[in-house]
């Protein structure tokens, strides 16, 4: 009797392990008012929704929308954005940046914030409504300085009354 109750209970465990994300997922947080940090393939959790960075390149030209200029690369990072919240949450291209280097002037705004006109069918928009529970993916295009392929994706939660929440950042090695 018992090994046909324990049956079912293995099969439902094999099955949460070894779906694409278990409930068993570990999720980073933020201290409270604080910031997280994770690296590409971690899920970061933040008051809206989590982000995973699936993968990250660096290219010339991202298909007919966007060219990089002399002395740049393209880098293409794509990501995952996942409704936790059960309301409707308006989302910027603008609250992402990629930042580099050591200097204040290292990091960059997808191209999409410079230029909405610049977009591909891949494209996060400039603004979208993450719906409740939904899951999204795409791609941010940023423009960056050639011979700079390890990065910082940052993302900072800003409130309706202009408070600051906390701040994400996930390491990115682009190829």
């Amino acid at each position: 009797m018992a090994g046909k109750r324990i049956l079912p209970v293995l099969l439902c465990l094999f099955c949460l392990f070894f779906a694409g994300c278990s409930p068993l997922e570990k999720v980073i947080l933020a201290e409270e008012r604080g910031y997280a940090e994770g690296v590409m393939g971690d899920l970061l959790g933040t008051e809206w929704f989590t982000i995973r960075v699936n993968k990250a390149a660096l290219t010339d030209r991202y298909y007919d929308a966007v060219r990089a200029d002399e002395g740049e690369k393209l880098a293409v990072i794509n990501l995952t954005l996942e409704s936790t919240i059960d309301r409707n949450v308006t989302v910027f291209d603008t609250d992402f940046q990629l930042q580099w280097g050591e200097t204040d002037g290292g990091f960059e705004y997808p191209v999409t914030a410079e230029d909405p006109s610049l977009s591909a069918e891949c494209m996060m928009e400039t603004a979208y409504t993450l719906k409740a529970r939904q899951k999204k993916t795409g791609d941010l295009v940023f423009r960056v300085p050639e011979g700079w392929n390890e990065f910082w994706l940052a993302f900072q939660e800003f409130y309706d009354t202009e408070e600051e929440g906390n701040t994400f950042f996930i390491f990115v090695q682009a190829k």
